[in-house]
C-alpha cells in the first residue's frame, strides 16, 4: 500500500500511480486453499476420536482423531510458504501426523482473468500449482464439485510436501460437512514412522525429571513453530526439578482448594511460567502481581450471592477443565500462521467446546508460556492486572463478568449434561488471504448494484439475525482480540466478550498480513455462542445479563454465525488525509473483499451485517469506509446491512450516495477512479468535514456524467 501510495503520489492518474508502467501483462491471481481439521473428540462411539463422514472424499485409517470419510479420495496438495519453496529446493520434510488434519488439493492451474470479480476468482500464473479458472457468476458457479475419484490415500498434512510441479486435481473450495445422517466414530491411534512423537523435535529432553502427574498414552507432543504450545508439554518450562504441568497441577488442584481471592491470587501466580512473571513484574515496575481488577471484581463488584457461586462451583468447574487439557487435546493443534507465499490461501482448524473450554481455563489461570511478538497472547494476566483507571477500569471488569459468566454457563453444562453438551459442538478458525492489485479495482467493470445496501441508524451488528444465520463483522485489531483480555472495549472486544470462545482464536492466528506483504489476511470465526447480553459501548460498556443463543447449528454442530474479523489501518494525529491515497484505498478494499467473499455457496445469500469499520480511534473516515466495503461487497455478490450506531446524519449521507450512484449506474472501477481524484481539502485534519467534501466531490462528478 504505501509504495503504490508514492507512485501515485507522481501520477497524473490514480490507476497509472498504482501500477508498474513497465508491467502490460494481465493481472494474475491465485487460489490455493489449505483446509487444517483437527478432528474433536465426540461422544457417540468409538475409540480415540476420530470422525467418519460419508461421501466428502477422505479416509484416514490413522492416527488418534483422524477423519475417515468415504467416497473419492483427492490427490497429494502443496503446501504454501515456507514447505513450498522448501520442496522445490528438494529438502525433504520430516514426517508427522496430526489429529484428522489434512490439506484438500490444489486446483488445477488454468488462464487468467482481470477486472471484476472474475480477478479475484481466477487462476494464477501458469507456472503455479494453484488456482481454478471460476466464473463470473453467483456464488454456487464459482464453488466447484466434488473431484472425481483417484487411487492415490490422501496426505495428512506437512507428511509429505509434493514438488512445485505436480499436478493436482480440481476440489471444492472448502470441505463438505457431512449429513446429518453421517455416521462418526473413533479410530484408535496406530503409531508408526509418521507418528508425531517419532519426531525429534517433540522427543522431551533426558535430562527432564519423571512427571508426577502422568500424561494420557495418547498424548501426543508437539513443541515447535508450527502447534500451539500447551501448558501441558512436557518441554514447558521444567523449573526446580519439576515439569510444569506438574507445578501447574499442585497450584490448582484439588478443584476447591481455592477458596477467595487471596488463595486463587497465589494459585495464578504458581502457574505464570516465565521467571520474570515469578520474580513479580507487574504494570508500572510495581515488582507485583496484584491482579487489583480480578479483586476488585470478586470483592467489590460481585455480592455475596455471587461470590459464593464463583468460588463454591464456577472456579472448582474451571479448575477441572483446565486440568483436562492433555485428555481433551491429546494431538497437537496447528497455528494459523501468515502465508508468504503466492496466490490466496486458506487456512481452518475446528475445535469442539470441551477443547476451547478447557483452552480457555489455562489463559484464564494464565498457564501457556509465552509466545512469540508476532501472537496477540492468550494468558489473561493483563485483563487481571491492568492499572486503576476511572474511566476504563469498570468497563474492563465488565469484561471480565462475561467471560466468567461463560465458564459458569459451561461448567454447568458439563454437570448436567456431560461432556457430551460440549463435544458435540465445534468452532471453526478460518485464516484467509488474497492478492489483488490495483489493476484489478480500477479496471473492474462490476456494478456496484451487485451489491444490496440496508442502511439503519438503529441496531447493533451482533443483534442482527436475518434468517437465523447472521454473517457479523469484527472490526478487528490485526492482532486478533485487539484489547479484549487488556485495555480495550470497542466494538471487537465487545463482540469477543460476549461470545468468549472467539478469543481463543488469540492463540491460533499470527498477526494478520496487509498492506506491507503483497497479502491481504482476514479471519473467520464460524459457529462461535453467545453467551451474554450487554448495554453501552466502551467505558459505558456493562455487563447485562444471560444470553440465550438461539441461532441453528449445521450438521456438524456449528452454529450458523459467522465473525468475520479484518482489519484497517490505523490513521494516527495528523494523518487523516492519508487515507484517500489510491494505494490505500486498494489495501482497504482487498481486506474488505476477503473478508465478505463467500466460505460456502450458500453463503452469497446471506447479508453482512457491518457498519463503521475503521473509524473512531482508528481515524478513518466514515464515508469512504462505506463506499470502500460498498465496493468489496459487490466484487463479492454480497448484501450489506449497514449500520451507522444512531449516527442519522451519515445515514442520511449514504442513503444519499446510493441512491444517485445506482441512479448513474456506476461501477466498481468507476467509484474507485472517483476516490483517486479527490484531494480533501488543505486544512481538513478529520472526519468532521472530510466526510462532507467526499460526498459533495463524488455527487458532482455523478451529476456531470448524466
Amino acid at each position: 500500500g504505501g509504495a503504490v501510495a508514492s507512485r501515485a503520489a507522481g501520477s497524473e492518474s490514480p490507476l497509472a500511480g498504482a501500477c508498474s508502467e513497465e508491467d502490460d501483462e494481465e493481472v494474475e491471481e491465485g487460489w490455493t486453499n489449505v483446509n487444517v481439521y483437527p478432528n474433536s473428540r465426540r461422544s457417540d462411539g468409538g475409540g480415540a476420536g476420530a470422525r467418519a463422514t460419508a461421501g466428502a472424499g477422505r479416509s484416514d485409517g490413522g492416527g488418534a482423531g483422524a477423519r475417515a470419510t468415504a467416497g473419492p479420495a483427492p490427490g497429494p496438495a502443496p503446501v504454501t510458504g515456507e514447505a513450498t519453496s522448501q520442496a522445490e529446493a528438494g529438502h525433504a520434510q520430516p514426517p508427522r501426523t496430526i489429529r484428522g488434519m489434512f490439506t484438500n488439493p490444489s486446483p488445477a492451474a488454468a488462464g487468467k482473468a482481470k477486472g471484476s470479480i472474475s480477478s479475484f476468482f481466477g487462476a494464477s500464473s501458469s507456472s503455479s500449482s494453484a488456482g481454478p479458472t471460476l466464473p463470473n457468476k453467483a456464488p454456487s458457479a464459482f464453488f466447484g464439485a466434488a473431484p472425481a475419484a483417484a487411487s492415490a490415500p490422501p496426505t495428512p498434512l506437512l507428511n509429505k510436501v509434493p514438488s512445485a510441479t505436480s499436478a493436482a486435481a480440481p476440489t471444492p473450495l472448502l470441505k463438505q460437512h457431512p449429513p446429518a445422517s453421517s455416521a462418526f466414530c473413533r479410530a484408535a491411534f496406530t503409531g508408526g514412522a509418521s507418528s508425531s512423537a517419532a519426531h525429534p523435535s517433540n522427543t522431551p529432553p533426558a535430562d527432564l525429571p519423571p512427571p508426577h502427574v502422568p500424561l494420557p498414552p495418547e498424548y501426543q507432543d508437539a513443541w515447535d513453530n508450527a502447534n500451539v504450545k500447551l501448558p501441558c508439554s512436557p518441554r514447558h518450562e521444567a523449573l526446580f526439578g519439576k515439569r510444569w504441568w506438574d507445578v501447574i497441577n499442585a497450584a490448582l488442584a484439588p478443584p476447591g482448594k481455592l477458596r477467595d481471592f487471596a488463595t486463587l491470587r497465589v494459585a495464578i501466580r504458581k502457574c505464570m511460567s516465565t521467571a520474570k512473571k515469578q520474580a513479580g513484574w507487574g504494570f508500572g515496575g510495581s515488582g507485583e502481581w496484584f491482579f487489583k481488577q480480578l479483586q476488585a471484581l470478586l470483592e467489590d463488584d460481585f455480592d455475596a450471592e455471587e461470590r459464593e457461586s464463583f468460588f463454591g462451583t464456577t472456579l472448582p468447574g474451571m479448575v477441572k477443565l483446565a486440568l483436562m487439557l492433555p485428555s481433551v487435546c491429546p494431538t497437537p493443534i496447528p497455528l494459523l500462521r501468515q502465508n508468504h507465499g503466492p496466490g490466496s490461501v486458506q487456512q481452518e482448524v475446528l475445535l469442539d467446546s470441551l477443547q476451547i473450554a478447557s483452552l480457555l481455563a489455562n489463559a484464564f489461570f494464565c498457564t501457556f508460556p509465552d509466545g512469540p511478538d508476532s501472537f496477540p497472547g492468550i494468558n489473561f494476566w493483563g485483563l487481571f492486572e491492568m492499572p486503576y483507571d476511572p474511566k476504563r477500569s469498570p468497563a474492563n471488569r465488565q469484561k471480565l463478568r462475561c467471560i466468567i459468566h461463560y465458564f459458569s454457563r459451561q461448567t454447568l453444562r458439563l454437570e448436567a449434561e456431560g461432556e457430551a453438551a460440549l463435544t458435540n459442538r465445534f468452532v471453526s478458525f478460518h485464516r484467509r488471504g488474497i492478492t489483488r492489485d490495483a489493476r484489478a479495482w480500477f479496471g473492474s467493470v462490476t456494478p456496484l448494484g451487485f451489491a444490496e445496501v440496508a442502511v439503519q441508524a438503529d441496531g447493533t451488528i451482533e443483534d442482527s439475525n436475518p434468517p437465523g444465520e447472521p454473517w457479523q463483522a469484527d472490526f478487528a485489531n490485526k492482532y486478533i482480540g485487539g484489547g479484549v483480555i487488556s485495555n480495550g472495549c470497542v466494538q471487537e472486544e465487545i463482540r469477543l466478550a460476549i461470545s468468549p470462545e472467539g478469543i481463543i482464536s488469540r492463540a491460533l492466528a499470527e498477526v494478520l498480513l496487509g498492506e506491507d506483504s503483497g497479502i491481504s489476511e482476514t479471519l473467520l470465526i464460524v459457529g462461535s455462542e453467545r453467551f451474554c447480553n450487554y448495554t453501552g459501548y466502551a467505558a459505558g460498556f456493562k455487563f447485562a445479563g444471560d444470553h440465550q443463543d438461539t441461532v441453528a447449528e449445521d450438521e456438524t454442530g456449528r452454529r450458523l454465525t459467522t465473525l468475520t474479523a479484518f482489519d484497517a489501518i490505523h490513521f494516527g494525529y495528523n494523518q487523516y488525509r492519508n487515507q484517500f491515497r489510491a494505494g490505500l484505498v486498494v489495501r482497504e478494499a482487498n481486506k474488505a473483499l476477503c473478508a465478505f467473499r463467500p466460505l460456502t455457496p450458500s453463503d452469497g445469500d446471506r447479508a453482512v451485517a457491518t457498519g463503521n469499520w475503521g473509524c473512531g480511534a482508528f481515524g478513518g473516515d466514515a464515508v469512504l469506509k462505506f463506499l470502500i466495503q460498498w465496493m468489496a461487497a459487490a466484487e463479492a455478490g454480497r448484501r450489506l446491512d449497514y449500520f451507522t450506531f444512531k449516527d442519522a446524519q451519515l445515514s442520511a449521507r449514504i442513503q444519499l450516495l446510493h441512491r444517485e450512484l445506482l441512479a448513474a449506474n456506476t461501477t466498481v472501477g468507476q467509484l474507485m477512479h472517483l476516490l483517486g481524484e479527490f484531494k480533501p481539502g488543505q486544512y481538513v485534519k478529520g472526519p468532521i468535514g472530510g466526510g462532507e467534501q467526499l460526498q459533495n466531490f463524488v455527487l458532482h462528478r455523478v451529476s456531470r456524467q448524466h
